[in-house]
């Protein structure tokens, strides 16, 4: 039956009963409905309808009936126009699947991205889809999160929940194998890729890394864009170069003593601590903080307790007893004891770095004390040639001003630093490959041999550019690893390969006397 005949049919009914509806013509009357006030409306409604209607589903014919257009917003089979939902609540369409669903259970884009002219709706099952399919076709690789509206990055925080525990993980794993190398000398694969900082201030911790900068300003402003993917890897590495702390330059940081364990200690504590010479020079150093002085509490010597000793009258009693203690202590000789010079000394000496002083001493106090500290070593920054060397080995070799220019000018190469304060591991990873892009000459993690990761060879090919290590690979034929189906180049070493995957395979084709 359609709607105009059901329609009909209830008026006709109506007149025959000689009822009068309520005066839903009435735009006022609807407009409460409409707006929350419709309750009764729709009661008053359900009443006159006949008893032949009331087959039909009662909550969407009485929703029809106070509605502003009637019965034709009820469709033939029994469901809401687009226009409104069941609850009252607006229906959208997902822009992915086209499927009509209520406001409030899609996500809205720019929240994910947050680009604020980004308002496109999404359903969980859609966006899920789209953040697995884009991580699993981008194996052994790391390619950003992008809105599916407007292409903008996605922070991992945004997306990881839609997209499920296994496919976070499969992305992290991605971020791991984009920095992974082989080392010749334990033949094992590791990552470069570093943890995030666990820190209960992280706030604080980028706060005191900006506040070292050069120039805070432009450090923070860059920082904030490339966490929002609105600036690339490379130009942030540059920010930083220009901008960012003296100390991510140096491939190994500058250190000074500081002390690791003050104490009180008396004149052979400090001898069977520190040794005969050591221990005297450091008891004469030291500050005193507890002078002789006489006990408060009187001691008398005991010669029948189980150790020889002098114990006061209430340590005499528990010994030998009511009785015999009170004897024992009139009948013994007055102790007169004294407490041994205690100094205020250092026990333990350790080597520590800039950050780590203003870790544990404050912003202020930290500069302070690392002014104060005796350098145990001095900072060293990388070379042409892939070496480190200090300050005056740089002025020793090249003179003092060309010396101090090379030193000033050299790469960034110790970003740990930064990817501590990174607990987006895409932004973490593309910060770090672009790094080893422009220094490739490093150090395996694991044994410290001599690794180029541009080539993906050991040793820092001196002499040769990479350009023509690369050209000569370029020949290099082709195998797919048979589980994940990667192409995969045999560069060195023998014929049993290992992926990236984990698959253990064979290589195909004679051996050379290369492989032995």
């Amino acid at each position: 039956m359609s709607v105009g005949a059901l329609e009909n049919m209830v008026l006709e009914e109506l007149r025959e009963q000689q009822l009068l509806l309520p005066p839903l013509a009435k735009p006022e009357m609807l407009r409460r409905a409409k707006s929350g006030g419709g309750t009764d409306v729709r009661i008053a409604a359900m009443a006159f309808v006949p008893g032949i209607l009331q087959r039909a589903e009662s909550a969407p014919v009485a929703q029809a009936i106070a509605s502003p257009v009637g019965l034709h917003s009820l469709c033939e089979k029994g469901s809401l126009l687009p226009s409104q939902a069941a609850d009252g609540g607006p229906r959208k369409r997902c822009a992915i699947c086209l499927e009509e669903q209520a406001a409030g259970q899609l996500h809205v884009s720019g929240k994910m991205c947050g680009n604020s002219h980004c308002a496109e709706a999404f359903c969980s099952g859609c966006l899920k889809a789209f953040f697995q399919e884009r991580v699993e076709s981008s194996r052994f690789s790391l390619q950003p999160m992008l809105c599916a509206a407007c292409r903008c990055h996605v922070p991992v925080a945004q997306w990881q929940q839609l997209a499920g525990p296994t496919t976070s993980t499969t992305f992290a794993q991605n971020a791991s194998d984009a920095l992974a190398l082989r080392c010749e000398a334990c033949d094992n694969t590791h990552t470069l890729l570093q943890d995030a900082w666990q820190h209960d201030d992280l706030e604080g911790a980028i706060r005191i890394f900006f506040n070292c900068s050069r120039d805070p300003e432009a450090v923070e402003v860059a920082w904030s864009a490339f966490n929002e993917g609105r600036l690339d890897a490379d130009s942030f590495l540059e920010s930083l170069r220009a901008h960012g702390p003296e100390a991510i330059r140096d491939a190994e940081p500058e250190v000074r003593w500081a002390c690791k364990s003050w104490g009180v200690y008396t004149f052979e504590e400090l001898l069977e601590c520190h040794g005969e010479d050591a221990g005297r020079t450091a008891w004469k150093a030291a500050e005193v903080v507890d002078t002789s002085e006489s006990m408060g509490v009187e001691r008398r010597w005991d010669f029948w307790a189980f150790s020889w000793g002098a114990y006061t009258l209430e340590e005499f009693t528990v010994l030998h007893g009511e009785e015999a203690g009170q004897a024992a202590w009139e009948a013994a000789e007055l102790a007169n004891w004294v407490e041994p010079e205690k100094r205020w000394v250092c026990k333990a000496w350790g080597d520590y770095t800039q950050e780590q002083f203003i870790l544990w001493h404050g912003e202020d106090s930290g500069h302070v004390e690392w002014e104060a500290a005796e350098v145990y070593r001095s900072s060293t920054r990388q070379a042409g040639n892939g070496r480190t060397y200090t300050l005056e080995e740089f002025k020793g070799w090249y003179g003092e001003e060309q010396g101090q220019q090379m030193w000033d000018q050299a790469p960034v190469v110790d970003l740990s630093r930064v990817f501590r304060l990174l607990g987006d591991v895409e932004r973490r990873a593309a910060l770090h490959l672009a790094q080893v892009r422009r220094n490739p000459k490093i150090l395996t993690p694991c044994c410290g041999m001599e690794f180029c990761f541009r080539c993906q060879t050991s040793g820092w090919h001196s002499g040769t550019a990479c350009e023509e290590i690369l050209a000569s690979q370029a020949a290099i034929e082709l195998q797919f690893c048979p589980a994940c189906g990667v192409p995969t180049q045999r560069t060195e070493g023998c014929s049993s390969m290992v992926c990236l995957c984990g698959e253990h395979w064979t290589w195909s084709g004679e051996e050379s006397d290369d492989d032995y």
